[in-house]
């Protein structure tokens, strides 16, 4: 029985992830072509959320090369969570406040029938709109406690 090379995994996976954010990335910037009408979004928004793929496959790839203890993956653990979780507050914060006409949906049955009804607009406007000042106060937050937590920190190998 062979063992699972857990870095191999971690490397592979992070190859998928990004070739996929890379896809939703050109699909924003309009490397690949898509029938504009079909597009409720500004293309930028479609290319940050590609961003926060490619973003997170490349931090999964990235973590297999650096040791857990040293001071860059403690950098570079940093500032990818700050730039996904910065992309994630611009995303929510986007559809609550963004000038298109937003549309949600509560679903309801199940899996076989899933039935979908339109909710006030308003509704979903403001819980996007909180979760996004929440997700920002958390941004703010982490960039502020953990990067002073980092210039403190001394790197025991020297680098």
């Amino acid at each position: 029985m062979s063992k699972l090379n857990l870095s191999t995994s971690n490397f592979t996976t992070g190859i998928m992830v990004t070739l996929m954010g890379g896809f939703i990335f050109a699909l924003g910037f309009g490397v690949i072509p898509v029938d504009p009408p079909e597009i409720n979004v500004p293309r930028w928004l479609i290319a940050v959320f590609g961003g926060m793929f490619v973003l997170a496959g490349l931090w999964t790839m990235l973590r297999t090369a650096v040791k857990a203890e040293s001071a860059a993956a403690g950098w570079m653990n940093f500032a990818f969570a700050l730039l996904v979780l910065a992309a994630l507050s611009a995303l929510c914060l986007w559809i609550a406040f963004g000038a298109s006409d937003q549309m949600f949906t509560n679903s309801s049955g199940n899996i076989v029938d899933p039935k979908f009804v339109p909710v006030n607009p308003t509704v979903g406007r403001v819980f996007f709109g909180l979760f996004g000042f929440l997700l920002s106060g958390v941004t703010l937050a982490v960039a502020y406690l953990h990067g002073r937590k980092l210039l403190q920190k001394k790197d025991p190998a020297g680098g």
